[in-house]
């Protein structure tokens, strides 16, 4: 097991992913502080590489989203993917640029 990530550490990595505060009760956050624990030591310590695999993670549950009308309203829930995508490219390019460091 990778070091125990401090109380700051969960905080700057909900604030890397867009992961609300665990304290906001209108908006509960996807991962709990377990499953960051979990995503933190499968990526090694690496905090940068956590941070790639929590967007995969997401990535892959953003697929069930679906773009839906009701009469006048409209919500395209697909576009969430589309961001997660970009979000985990540009992770993905300072993880690759970390390690050539």
């Amino acid at each position: 097991m990778a070091t125990t990530l401090t109380i700051q550490l969960f905080e700057r990595f909900r604030r890397k992913i867009g992961d609300p505060d665990t304290h906001d009760t209108t908006n509960p956050p996807t991962f709990s502080d377990h499953e960051l624990q979990d995503i933190y030591d499968e990526a090694a310590g690496s905090f940068e590489t956590a941070v790639l695999l929590a967007f995969e993670e997401l990535i892959g549950n953003s697929w069930k989203f679906t773009d839906y009308t009701q009469n006048k309203s409209q919500e395209k829930k697909s576009q969430i993917l589309a961001k997660l995508l970009k979000a985990r490219d540009m992770q993905q390019s300072k993880v690759q640029k970390g390690n050539q460091a």
